[in-house]
């Protein structure tokens, strides 16, 4: 691997996708090459719900997985991570999972990737929140219905990289 890729720091720990590794203080946390792959692309998208079928289509393309897969790789990344762990990571029910964004150095925000034409210094994710769909039709069986809608949508909106999904 090449040694110049670059490099996030947070809550005490280094990802450094030029030599492969996560480390903390004491050294370097052995993870496996899915769920390495799996943090990089949350500490990437740091701050943004990514979907689920995001993170399966990017660690395992062309792959059928299920869903105990990632549920895995997650365990693993947490506990790599130690007791901050579910701070860094959170899961949101239905939807996905969102690295803080809060908990990366400043150093790193070159690092992120920018739409192009966009300064870092005044760059700033517009935002979108999408609410429950009422339920017209008053058959409490067709509930699932409306709340299916409302996921389609926020999936849809999650894909664009530019637009924060509340």
């Amino acid at each position: 691997m090449d040694d110049a890729g670059p490099t996030y720091r947070f809550a005490g720990h280094v990802l450094d996708l030029g030599k492969g590794i996560l480390k903390d203080s004491t050294g370097e946390i052995a993870l496996r090459p899915k769920s390495f792959g799996l943090l990089v692309h949350l500490v990437r998208n740091a701050g943004r719900v990514v979907p689920k079928d995001e993170l399966l289509n990017t660690v395992w393309p062309d792959v059928i997985v299920t869903d105990d897969s990632l549920t895995q790789c997650i365990s693993d990344i947490r506990r790599a991570l130690g007791d901050k762990g579910p701070v860094l990571l959170r899961t949101v029910a239905r939807r996905g999972y969102v690295f803080a964004e809060d908990a990366l150095e400043p150093a790193n925000a070159a690092q992120r990737p920018m739409p192009a034409g966009q300064r870092a210094a005044s760059f700033e994710r517009p935002s979108i929140a999408v609410l429950r769909f009422a339920n017209l039709s008053g058959d409490p069986e067709q509930e699932y219905f409306a709340d299916g809608i409302a996921e389609e949508i926020i999936t849809a909106l999650s894909r664009l990289r530019w637009l924060s999904v509340m």
